[in-house]
């Protein structure tokens, strides 16, 4: 990952108030360069609003956002310039030829001649269009459609690309060549901020997620660390535990929590970090425990985020 020093992405206690309706709520977010991260959520949950205060489409009631070390409301025009963006209905001009249709973004961003076929050249070659630049958008496919508004958010080489469900029209292929570009960008220092419903997806390309629910972040998550304590194991043992077991257990270096799931012989085990299974597995034995089963527990991204927004936390 080739990630910057200064954030990309500063952002503390931003709230969004429309009358007695919270739709953001003290939410903080900091973005280095190179990142990926993810939103997800019910809708409603404030994910479209955050992206718009970062796009600089809606003032915020209250914080701040900083954007490649502008301030969104003081200089929005100095935001634009480092950003692309792409809602989840983006505009598209069907009266209008796929080049000329990316000309006119590269304008909008003031790029010069050279600089505009540059942008073309890449956009056409990126979206798999390099054949269709003559053709007009309305003769495209709706995944092809897609495509194309993906690759104009391209134009000026933003260092932030603010992402609406920019995979859910794309057949699986389509999705995996748009996986791959992404992950291109965030190798070369582009910082990604994407919802998707596709939450597999978002494990691919993401080394971050915000879980948000009623204009809150709940948790933040790693995909593939299990939860945020560190690892998850299951303890199953052949007989009824002593009475003492589960705050012998919670004494043991490392681990966090001890949950009863099946009676007195199935337990989730919570641990710092999976390198101290192996110990705490010894220290179980030597308890007298007839352990047996003992293996982590892992969990989806799907998962961890259906526990947040129902108030079970990230475990």
């Amino acid at each position: 990952m080739n990630a910057s020093i200064a954030p990309v992405v500063e952002a503390t206690g931003l709230g969004v108030r429309f009358g007695r309706f919270a739709a953001l709520s003290d939410v903080s977010v900091t973005r280095a360069g190179g990142t990926g991260t993810g939103r997800v959520g019910p809708n409603g949950a404030g994910k479209t609003t955050l992206v718009r205060i970062l796009a600089t489409l809606l003032v915020p009631t209250s914080g701040r956002a900083v954007v490649s070390g502008h301030d969104v409301v003081s200089r929005p025009a100095m935001v634009r310039r480092a950003i692309g963006y792409l809602p989840d209905f983006a505009g598209i001009y069907m009266d209008m030829r796929v080049t000329e249709y990316l000309r006119f973004f590269a304008d909008a961003h003031g790029l010069d001649r050279s600089a505009r076929a540059r942008f073309v050249e890449k956009a056409l070659s990126l979206s798999g269009l390099a054949g269709r630049g003559e053709s007009f958008v309305e003769e495209l496919s709706r995944g092809m459609r897609s495509r194309l508004s993906f690759v104009r958010a391209l134009a000026g080489d933003p260092r932030l690309l603010l992402l609406d469900e920019p995979l859910s029209n794309l057949d699986p292929v389509a999705r995996g060549d748009m996986l791959e570009i992404l992950g291109r960008l965030r190798a070369g220092g582009t910082t990604i901020l994407v919802s998707s419903h596709i939450l597999t997806d978002l494990e691919k390309i993401c080394d971050g997620v915000l879980f948000l629910d009623r204009g809150r972040i709940v948790t933040e998550a790693l995909p593939g660390t299990g939860n945020a304590a560190g690892a998850t194991y299951c303890l199953g043992l052949a007989e009824p535990a002593p009475d003492d077991m589960l705050s012998f257990a919670g004494s043991i270096p490392g681990v966090v929590s001890v949950t009863p799931v099946q009676g007195a012989k199935v337990f989730t085990v919570t641990l710092r970090d999976a390198g101290i299974a192996p110990a705490a597995l010894r220290a179980l034995v030597g308890k007298g425990l007839d352990i047996v089963r003992w293996h982590e527990v892992t969990s989806t991204l799907e998962d961890r985020l259906v526990r947040a927004v129902r108030g079970g936390g990230d475990r």
